[in-house]
């Protein structure tokens, strides 16, 4: 419920750059990153032979590095920013109170490196929880007595995230206002990307957003200047000013990548490797839930003891096929068919895919894993139940019959 009441305060302060965890807007639309990579798109497409200058910043785990101050300030911030909007709305105390509370509860130093690292060394020696801690001693002379870090995954995160970088968004606002349309600027949650028409509006626009971090005491991947366009260009977490075009030379690249897309100088349009990789993975998990789960032992095609399953194999081979099919277009009502793709599956993660050219491989290759997966099922050896055995009239055979209490597996 606080997290519901902030974000529907403090969102008309917050800049339209910011396309994370917003509220819905005047025009009935909520703000997502298929909205960013929209726009990014239509940027390019309106002006396909035009090159532009990008640059790119990722900061080095957001949410254990936020100093809990600085989110304290921030808020106090949000809330003058709106008084000046609408001087009629007041921050509820209760509120303030209740978020004071969420972010003095815990502190990565205090609740990781003290008190969970230990447990997790019981169990690998040499375990450890990745901290910047080099990198945060620019802002905090000994990291580790700080109160820093704030929780991953609960209802406030995703507005502290808004909540301190829109001094970083309002920065790089006042540069574009400098240059009026000669910049563009999109970020999600702690992701960011800058276009620009010249190369030195996207380096003063870059530098405005550095400042800003280094202003919130926010450690950021170390900036790569791009010469040749290889592997090492995925790798490189933060990107000095490169151009985006078709040419080749130093510094030239054909792809841009935010949120999960990728597209190329001339339209072009990808997932990146990573997202396919995680959606190939989990085509494999489903299927070994259902092969381990029947009873065949992992690692191996057959059974340490093989036990009856109550169904046919043709029933199980199509249940798989489902729920495959289900993570790749989720569960479509046949009421509703026309709304496509649900939200809680591939297609709906990327649904600004529709309507866009695509790379032909990317989407064939997640066809021939479902079926890799598939076969690999149809290879078990599994004692399934008998197709011609009669179990309605009681007519099996005595070495099969199940007990009267057996479960049947249920095909959804």
């Amino acid at each position: 419920m606080l997290a519901r009441y902030l974000r529907d305060f403090c969102d008309p302060a917050f800049d339209g750059s910011s396309y994370a965890f917003r509220a819905r807007g005047e025009s009935g639309r909520t703000p997502t990153h298929h909205h960013a990579f929209d726009a990014i798109y239509r940027l390019k497409s309106a002006h396909p032979k035009r090159d532009l200058y990008v640059a790119e910043c990722d900061i080095r785990g957001f949410y254990d590095t936020v100093d809990l101050q600085v989110a304290l300030d921030s808020l106090e911030r949000t809330e003058n920013h709106m008084h000046c909007l609408k001087p009629e709305l007041t921050l509820h105390p209760r509120a303030k109170q209740i978020f004071r509370a969420y972010l003095e509860c815990y502190t990565f130093p205090r609740n990781v490196l003290e008190e969970a690292t230990p447990l997790l060394r019981r169990e690998h020696a040499n375990g450890e929880f990745p901290w910047p801690e080099d990198a945060l001693r620019k802002h905090h002379a000994n990291p580790r007595s700080a109160a820093i870090g704030v929780p991953q995954g609960g209802a406030l995160s995703c507005i502290i995230a808004n909540l301190v970088l829109d001094l970083a968004d309002k920065r790089v606002r006042a540069v574009q206002e400098q240059f009026r349309d000669q910049i563009q600027y999109f970020r999600y949650c702690d992701d960011m990307i800058l276009l620009a028409r010249r190369e030195s509006h996207c380096r003063e626009a870059f530098q405005a957003y550095l400042n800003a971090l280094d202003e919130l005491k926010l450690p950021y991947h170390s900036r790569t200047t791009v010469s040749d366009y290889d592997k090492s260009f995925w790798a490189a977490k933060s990107k000095n000013p490169y151009c985006w075009t078709g040419r080749k030379g130093s510094g030239c690249v054909p792809w841009v990548q935010f949120v999960g897309y990728q597209v190329r100088y001339d339209g072009l349009v990808r997932i990146k490797k990573k997202s396919l990789e995680k959606q190939i993975m989990k085509l494999r998990n489903v299927t070994d839930h259902v092969k381990f789960g029947l009873g065949c032992k992992p690692g191996t095609h057959g059974l340490a003891a093989p036990p009856s399953v109550p169904a046919h194999k043709d029933q199980v081979m199509l249940s798989l096929l489902w729920r495959l099919v289900q993570l790749g277009v989720g569960k479509v009502r046949l009421k509703y068919r026309e709304q496509g793709p649900q939200r809680l599956c591939w297609a709906g993660g990327y649904k600004a895919l529709h309507g866009k050219p695509l790379v032909p491989q990317m989407l064939k290759s997640l066809d021939r894993q479902r079926e890799q997966q598939l076969k690999r099922m149809d290879q078990a050896q599994i004692a399934y139940l008998l197709k011609n055995v009669d179990t309605i009239n009681g007519t099996m055979p005595e070495d099969l019959r199940l007990p009267d209490n057996t479960e049947f597996l249920t095909i959804e």
